[in-house]
């Protein structure tokens, strides 16, 4: 999984303190801050169902466009 979470204080946007981060891997960089251990583990699975998603959206339109079955 591109990513990790990491037990240390953190701001959230609303301004509020949290204590769990969620950090991607690859870079190191923060991408959310949680108050508890379960919404960043809940942040995470919903990230990572997103970018699924979203490959399996362009492989269809590739696969689309290469058939030409896209109409004008």
């Amino acid at each position: 999984m591109p990513y990790k979470i990491v037990h240390r204080p953190c701001k959230q946007s609303d301004g509020d303190a949290g204590e769990w981060v969620v950090v991607r891997r690859d870079i190191g960089k923060q991408v959310s801050c949680h108050t508890s251990k379960a919404k960043a583990q809940g942040s995470i699975s919903a990230r990572h169902i997103n970018e699924e998603d979203l490959e399996e959206i362009v492989e269809a339109v590739l696969r689309r466009l290469m058939e030409g079955s896209f109409a004008p």
